[in-house]
């Protein structure tokens, strides 16, 4: 699956539910979300380690990995319509990015080894309401996610007066399922919702843009993948029409 045919379809499904809300139909609430991204992405931390350890034994001594795929922040757009009761058709779909960088500047010369990260996910799921006290409610989420990601992987090679400059598109799509739990306060149609969720997802080797059978592979021989199993903690404002 390409990430066109991902975003085509978070897109679709989240137009369904904007278009539920319609003149007739249930009230939609739609949020905007600013999250706090702690994923594994344990394949890139191994592949780079490997990748730091073999420039240093070609020649660059010094070569140190300055940016190993931190934790990042991300923003979501989600849009949400009352099935029955205390539970909602919930949608959403966000974007985030992080990346990586190997480095050595001397008087010789300069080793830069760039990989730049960003994925965009789609869900949809549902959320219940077990908790509600005036404007304050516990809220639980359940999301089928679906992921695509993509890296651009750029490499500088300057020796004296000599240069040599390369970069590649590697991208891939996964899946995974999201439990979620939040804290909200609504006033009118206004809400403040702060959310923490967990993420489980598949790690499918990264590939050309233009190839899905030429896989990344590390030094050591094992595929590489964008591995986004792991934890968001986030704030939305929302508004209920």
């Amino acid at each position: 699956m390409s990430i066109r045919t991902t975003l085509t379809l978070a897109l679709a499904g989240i137009g369904c539910i904007l278009m539920a809300s319609a003149p007739g139909a249930a009230q939609t609430t739609v949020r905007i979300r600013g999250s706090f991204n702690r994923y594994s992405l344990r394949a890139l931390h191994v592949a780079q380690q490997r990748t730091e350890a073999d420039a240093q034994t070609a020649g660059f001594r010094y070569a140190k990995a300055v940016d190993t795929f931190p934790d990042h922040t991300g923003v979501q757009i989600e849009a949400l319509v009352p099935l029955s009761g205390a539970v909602s058709l919930i949608g959403s779909i966000g974007y985030g990015s992080t990346g990586g960088r190997i480095h050595q500047l001397d008087y010789s010369g300069e080793l830069r080894l760039d990989q730049r990260l960003s994925h965009w996910s789609g869900s949809t799921g549902i959320e219940a309401v077990p908790l509600k006290q005036g404007p304050h409610s516990i809220r639980l989420t359940l999301s089928l996610v679906a992921l695509a990601t993509s890296m651009k992987d750029e490499s500088l090679i300057r020796v004296l007066d000599e240069s040599h400059q390369e970069t590649t598109k590697l991208i891939s799509s996964d899946a995974g399922i999201e439990v979620g739990a939040a804290y909200q306060i609504s006033v009118g149609p206004v809400s403040l919702n702060a959310r923490g969720a967990l993420l489980a997802a598949t790690g499918r080797p990264l590939h050309l843009s233009d190839n899905d059978k030429a896989q990344l592979y590390d030094s050591g021989g094992d595929p590489v993948g964008a591995n986004w199993s792991g934890s968001r903690l986030s704030i939305g404002m929302g508004y209920t029409f």
